[in-house]
């Protein structure tokens, strides 16, 4: 079952900046992260309740999407957001069933510079019309706080200097529905 927002992307072409940004002028601390084995990227975590920002670049260009490359040509911002699954096996089930044409659940990993890993599954829904597949759900191999001991690089989650924060809904516009 889909169960809360899991994370939202935002495309960054100078991580560290970004890092320090994010930490020193806006108050939210980047924690953990690493490189994904496929698709050519880096990450650093920002812990917001139980859901995080995904602070995500390019590190092996001839490796990333397209897409992603074109979009962060446009400069740093919003890529992207995930919705969580404790059960992405049926929920990927479900969506055939409705006539959604997906692709997935398909295996990731992440490999800290601590050289331990964290895993998970996603599915995408499939749009040919779509630069990016994108929001997709995602079920990660961890949960509670196993999970944000994980995401912050396998350390307690650090306070941020902005204080208690937490996302309370997204909205999504669109031009045309």
């Amino acid at each position: 079952m889909l169960t809360a927002l899991d994370h939202v992307i935002i495309g960054v072409n100078d991580l560290a900046q970004a890092t320090s940004v994010f930490s020193e002028k806006i108050g939210l601390v980047p924690r953990g992260g690493g490189s994904h084995r496929s698709g050519g990227t880096a990450n650093r975590i920002i812990l917001i309740g139980d859901t995080y920002l995904e602070l995500i670049t390019i590190q092996r260009p001839a490796e990333a999407q397209q897409s992603m490359r074109d979009r962060l040509a446009k400069g740093d911002g919003y890529l992207n957001f995930a919705l969580s699954s404790n059960d992405i096996e049926s929920d990927t089930r479900e969506m055939v069933q409705r006539g959604v044409s997906v692709i997935g659940p398909i295996p990731g990993q992440l490999k800290a510079s601590n050289g331990q890993t964290r895993g998970w599954s996603r599915t995408h829904v499939e749009r040919p019309d779509l630069a990016q597949r994108y929001p997709f759900i995602i079920q990660h191999d961890s949960t509670g706080e196993e999970h944000r001991f994980r995401l912050a690089g396998w350390t307690e989650p650090p306070p941020h200097p902005l204080g208690a924060v937490q996302i309370l809904s997204v909205t999504i516009a669109v031009s045309n529905l």
